[in-house]
């Protein structure tokens, strides 16, 4: 069924609001961002335009989705953690913003140390604390250490995203 951009950000705001999510607004322009891969100007440009029926059909899906609250972090694919995006997914568990505060002792700890440091990241998950530390610290090399395939994978390519092969190894 056509609609617009317009239509459909309002139809899913007033969906996630009924189902009790306090952020509606603007989880519904982020979820219609990520459906038609469109930035949030090109949507405003674009709000009485027609969207083509895969992305309402996607978007749609992501609205149903985030109405049995299912964490946006896996909707997006990623997620923001001090300052850098980390791919994510359902096999590790979501970076937070209580997180930061391990990872903050772990840099002013490393800086006050001379020369070359290294830090060993066990259970790393998404590999955001042992990343996250090694892009801080210029002198520090981590050890991201994951037995799970699916948070191994995760670490593997934020280290690639983060163009931190030369320091940054997985196990």
């Amino acid at each position: 069924m056509a609609s617009t951009y317009r239509n459909l950000r309002l139809d899913a705001r007033r969906d996630l609001e009924q189902a009790g999510l306090p952020l509606a607004e603007p989880e519904s322009m982020i979820l219609l961002m990520v459906a038609s891969g469109k930035s949030r100007e090109e949507l405003v440009r674009d709000n009485d335009l027609y969207a083509p029926e895969n992305v309402i059909e996607t978007y749609r899906d992501l609205v149903r989705r985030r109405k049995r609250e299912e964490p946006l972090a896996y909707l997006l694919g990623e997620w923001e953690f001090r300052k850098m995006d980390f791919f994510v997914d359902r096999t590790a568990l979501i970076p937070r913003q209580d997180t930061t505060i391990l990872a903050d002792l772990a840099v002013n700890e490393l800086k006050k140390l001379p020369g070359k440091t290294r830090l060993l990241d066990l259970c790393a998950g998404t590999g955001c604390v042992g990343i996250s530390v090694a892009w801080e610290v210029k002198t520090c090399r981590a050890v991201l250490v994951e037995l799970a395939d699916g948070p191994l994978d995760l670490c593997k390519r934020n280290i690639r995203r983060h163009r931190l092969t030369g320091r940054v190894v997985q196990l």
